[in-house]
């Protein structure tokens, strides 16, 4: 049975947040959208009900695809290296609801575009968040049995297709954390991350593959050259 845990609504650094919305040192903020940043700063938390879904697989076979136990094949040859040293992945699905997308289109609809940007950025920063924290107790507590993670793939990414989707959903009970799938395969609530990271043995740690390393799309925005994981 998959595993539901409902994560403690997090914290959005503001130099970050800035980062994320396009300002840098040297392009100091208006009084109007410092306070503005102020205002959603404090006031998304109330927008947010934070919940993640997850379960452990144990894989079957790897070669240029990864089937686990349950026989579902998950068709990526760079899912499958990332996952080489394996013996079992990690499957979830984190969201922080949908009241958070409906002031949005709120904002968006009363013509405060640079309100809705913001909030909108924090709201993404605060479901990646919820994610890493969720890794991070996995990986802290493989560490305890000398064991490790890897970097987490979502659909989507690299050369896994975002179809493929819908074989994650079928891993867990999406709809027990009011998430759904469209059939363009893109997932209600937005403010919602898929995904999957692998379980090795600590003596790996230095093998964990990175395809951001040998890829050549220099400007994409999720990549993580130079990170582990």
């Amino acid at each position: 049975m998959p595993t539901i845990i409902e994560p403690t609504k997090p914290d959005i650094e503001r130099s970050v947040l800035l980062n994320q919305i396009g300002y840098e040192n040297s392009n100091p903020l208006s009084c109007s959208t410092d306070k503005k940043i102020e205002k959603w700063e404090k006031g998304f938390t109330k927008l947010i009900t934070p919940s993640l879904i997850y379960k452990t697989h144990k894989i079957k076979n790897l070669g240029h695809s990864l089937q686990l136990e349950n026989n579902t094949v998950l068709n990526s040859p760079i899912l499958a290296k990332v996952m080489q040293e394996c013996n079992k992945i990690v499957c979830f699905l984190a969201t922080i609801g949908n009241r958070i997308d409906h002031e949005i289109i709120r904002l968006t609809d009363q013509k405060c575009s640079s309100e809705a940007y913001i909030l909108d950025t924090i709201g993404s920063m605060a479901v990646e968040k919820i994610v890493n924290d969720f890794q991070n107790r996995i990986k802290a507590k493989m560490r305890a049995q000398n064991g490790t993670t890897t970097l987490r793939m979502s659909p989507g990414y690299c050369d896994w297709p975002i179809q493929e989707q819908k074989k994650l959903f079928s891993l867990l009970d999406a709809g027990k954390i009011g998430v759904c799938l469209s059939d363009a395969c893109l997932m209600q609530p937005r403010k919602t991350i898929s995904g999957i990271f692998g379980i090795q043995p600590h003596t790996a740690d230095k093998n964990i593959y990175n395809p951001c390393d040998t890829c050549r799309k220099s400007r994409c925005p999720t990549r993580r050259t130079g990170m582990r994981n």
